[in-house]
This record gives C-alpha cells, sequence and structure tokens, in this order.
C-alpha cells in the first residue's frame, strides 16, 4: 500500500513537471506575425461624357478647320458609345440637320436598337421603320473609332450629325455634334442611305400596282383638272382630255408621296382650300384621297406640278 502510493505521488509530481514545462515552452515560443489588414484600394474612375460642353469641346478639338487647333485623327468623338453598346438592349438617337444664317433645321432623326432595328421620322412624316445588315451595324457599334475631322470649313451653312443615347424625343438635344464632312459623318450617312433605299425597294413592290386620281379646280373654282399617277411614277395634269403637264418622280418621292397618303391619316381639307380629291388604288385595295393645297402636308409634289401648267392664265 505504501509503494503504490508513492509510485502514484511520483506520478503526479511528473505530470505537474510536464505541464509546468509545456507552459514555458509556450509562454516562450514567438507569437506568429500577423499581417496588418490591406488597406482597401481607392476607387478608380472613368469619365465618359454623354452630353453637354465637355463633350463638345472633346469635338471641336477633333475640328481641322481651326489651323490654332491641331486635329486630331483617329476616332475618340462619341467615347460613350463602346461603353453603352457593351450591354444587351441599348438604343442610339442618330439626327441629321443643318445650320446656317438662318437657324438650325432638322432633316431626319433615326433611332437604331442593338437589334439592327431602325425607326426613321423625317418631316411631315409618320414613323417609318428600317432594318441595318450586320455590316451596317458594326458601323454604328463602331463610331469612335473613326476619325471626325471636319473636311471642308463652315461657309454660310453646315451639314452635322447629332449622335446621343436613344430614347425620348429630345432628337439628341446636347449630344455630340460631327460634321457631316468627316469620316465619321460620311460613313454613318452611307449606312443609313443604305437602309433608306432597301426600305424604299421593298415598300414600291408592296405598293404596286398602284395609281391616283384626283380632280380640283383652278383659281376660278369652275375650271376642273385631273391630276393623274400611274404606276410607272408619271404624274400628269390634264384639262377636257388634253394634257397640260407631265413629269415623271423619282421612286424615293413616289414612295414618300403615298407614305404620307397610307400611313399617316390626313385631316378633311377645307373646301375653300381647292383641295385635289378622287382615289387611290394600291395593290388591289381602292381608297378614297383628299389632299389640301395648305397645311401641315400639302403634297408639294402634286401642287408643284399643278402650279407650272400657270392656272391664273387662260383658265
Amino acid at each position: 500500500m505504501q509503494l503504490a502510493a508513492s509510485l502514484t505521488s511520483t506520478r503526479l509530481v511528473v505530470a505537474l513537471v510536464a505541464c509546468s514545462a509545456a507552459f514555458g515552452l509556450y509562454r516562450a515560443w514567438p507569437e506568429p506575425e500577423v499581417a496588418p489588414p490591406r488597406a482597401a484600394a481607392p476607387p478608380t474612375y472613368h469619365l465618359v461624357p454623354l452630353s453637354g460642353e465637355a463633350l463638345q469641346q472633346l469635338v471641336d478639338q477633333h475640328d481641322g478647320t481651326d489651323d490654332q487647333s491641331p486635329a486630331q485623327a483617329g476616332g475618340g468623338c462619341v467615347p460613350f458609345v463602346p461603353p453603352l453598346t457593351a450591354y444587351k438592349n441599348w438604343s442610339l438617337q442618330l439626327v441629321e440637320g443643318a445650320s446656317g444664317c438662318t437657324g438650325d433645321w432638322i432633316h431626319s432623326v433615326f433611332e437604331v436598337a442593338s437589334d439592327g432595328a431602325v425607326i426613321w421620322s423625317a418631316e411631315d412624316m409618320a414613323p417609318r421603320r428600317l432594318q441595318l445588315t450586320g455590316e451596317e451595324l458594326a458601323v454604328i457599334t463602331g463610331m469612335n473609332s473613326f476619325d471626325c475631322v471636319r473636311t471642308e470649313r463652315i461657309g454660310y451653312s453646315s451639314s452635322w450629325l447629332r449622335i446621343s443615347p436613344g430614347g425620348g424625343e429630345h432628337r439628341a438635344r446636347g449630344g455630340a455634334v460631327i460634321s457631316q464632312a468627316s469620316m465619321l459623318g460620311i460613313l454613318v450617312d452611307g449606312v443609313l442611305t443604305q437602309a433608306i433605299d432597301r426600305y424604299r425597294k421593298q415598300r414600291l413592290a408592296a405598293l404596286r400596282p398602284f395609281e391616283m386620281h384626283l380632280t380640283t379646280t383652278g383659281a376660278n373654282g369652275r375650271t376642273r383638272y385631273h391630276l393623274d399617277l400611274d404606276g410607272k411614277g408619271q404624274l400628269t395634269v390634264r384639262l377636257r382630255g388634253r394634257e397640260l403637264i407631265g413629269r415623271r418622280l423619282e421612286d424615293d418621292a413616289v414612295v414618300d408621296f403615298l407614305d404620307r397618303l397610307l400611313v399617316q391619316p390626313l385631316a378633311t381639307p377645307d373646301p375653300e382650300d381647292r383641295p385635289a380629291s378622287g382615289v387611290l388604288i394600291s395593290a388591289g385595295v381602292r381608297l378614297p384621297v383628299s389632299i389640301s393645297r395648305w397645311g401641315a402636308f400639302n403634297g408639294s409634289i402634286l401642287w408643284r406640278t399643278f402650279d407650272d401648267v400657270d392656272v391664273e392664265s387662260g383658265y
């Protein structure tokens, strides 16, 4: 019994000595170095002017008409286009216009979507839909890569292309104004012109066969004239069966004229305006039409031909 107690005491002493040594080694062991927390990287910013003075200054720097400001070729005039078109669904608004001593005016507005669909709006016309090819759409998305240096000096008037993010009726106000007499302006105009030409050819094929027969009165309010447009675009003015004048219209003029009659409803003209009234037959459909000499749409092609007859003299 005494031997067992002695052995137990010895084991306890050994255990206490071992624990003490282990604790001493733990205290003596160097603590691991803890790296200080990494400071967050400062945010970086890339300014992309969307509109206003900053972008206009950028465009002005690329204008080679001023001998005191060297022209910088190589693009960079529409820096918002690459980040915008990187998104899946984007749209750009392109406005073709001109400025002169009498002010500014707009010829056409194009709303270009990411799938190449284009809504084309022109003066006195309802919006019409165009479609770009893949190659044409690549020109639009790559606009920032093209040179925008003006190739001619500004005279009494200048033509321009205004570019901005799409959406709304703002007509690209505040966007980048690019000279039409630059590589960028010429390329974009070529793309849009090709799309319009395709639309007009397809539209003309869909409208044929067509013919239009109208009557109107002369200045005296009694003499009746007949105005006829045939399927070949021949516009003729007759009086009592006798041809007074004939004019061959270009296909684009015919399409625009018929689109205005068919796409956008016409207000009933005032009889005092001596309108030209009759019928339009297109693709087998017979439609009554009445075109006022005055108002938002006055059928300028029609009335210019009619006025050339010089109805004021003789009738």
